[in-house]
């Protein structure tokens, strides 16, 4: 995996330009690969403040799988009432977020993320929806279901998947040639990078098949944890930093980002299904 990844500028989930972004969340349940009409601007910033999203019936009177959940959540969306649902899409560099009818975890869709091919080095591309949520932790748990196409960890800059981030800290999911990594980044008060650490899971994420994924932070201990599929990835792995303050809003980002360092992609394409996340 290139270092030069981790010199990337900061995601847009965190406020910065490079993984631009669009209005507020509205629904589309167009098929995959039309545009969300969410996609705007790539300097907005304006993710919603989410809070637990209660019990939802489908238009037949059966609870959907938000619905059916067995406990309430800090956030809960299964895209079963559009895409990007109760997130923001957030696209640059002819990157798109849309709803895709064809293939999902739970009916009738999921969220479709894709970026173009991407030719020589600084390039980029960034598809992802994010919210962000009023929750001071110190531990954070972060549960999607998602489908990787294997474009995506073809090349060693690696696609970013997934990222929390607290104002200047955000930990990401990269997926890349040869392995993916859980990857904390810091910035200082100029949005530069500041620090960064890459911490090796112990099996790669799979490609073109649905698989669950859940990341644990654990500030309290310094301590993260991964799952891919009910199989630990990651565990107890200390970490090297932590946020300022946990009481900074949290932004969660999920899709796909490219950043050419050193290389080329093809492409990566990301399918986003039943996502829960909760801070207690």
């Amino acid at each position: 995996m290139s270092r030069a990844l981790v010199r990337a500028p900061r995601l847009a989930v965190v406020g910065v330009a490079c993984l631009g972004c669009s209005g507020a969340g509205g629904s589309n349940s167009g098929a995959a690969g039309e545009p969300s009409g969410n996609d705007v601007d790539a300097t907005s910033t304006d993710a919603p403040a989410v809070t637990d999203t209660g019990s939802r019936e489908g238009g037949d009177g059966t609870l959907d799988w938000c619905g059916s959940q067995a406990t309430a959540h800090l956030f809960c969306e299964d895209f079963d009432q559009g895409v990007p649902g109760r997130l923001t899409s957030k696209t640059y560099g002819g990157g798109t977020v849309a709803a895709d009818v064809s293939d999902y975890v739970s009916a009738p869709e999921s969220l479709w993320a894709s970026t173009p091919p991407l030719v020589g080095p600084h390039g980029a591309g960034g598809a992802f929806a994010t919210a962000s949520f009023d929750a001071t932790g110190p531990h954070f748990h972060l549960q999607a279901d998602l489908q990787v196409a294997a474009d995506c960890a073809a090349n060693s800059d690696g696609a970013t998947l997934a990222a929390v981030t607290f104002d200047t800290y955000s930990v990401t999911l990269l997926a890349a040639l040869g392995g993916s990594y859980l990857v904390e980044l810091t910035y200082g008060s100029d949005a530069g990078l500041a620090g960064s650490t890459q911490h090796r899971l112990a099996a790669p994420i799979p490609t073109n098949v649905w698989s669950t994924i859940v990341i644990e932070l654990d500030f309290s201990t310094r301590e993260a944890n991964v799952t891919v599929s009910g199989a630990a990835v990651l565990s107890h792995r200390p970490l090297s930093f932590v946020p300022s303050s946990t009481a900074t809003a949290p932004t969660l980002g999920l899709g796909a980002e490219i950043q050419n360092q050193v290389g080329q992609s093809e492409g990566c394409r990301v399918r986003v299904d039943n996502v829960l996340f909760d801070s207690f």
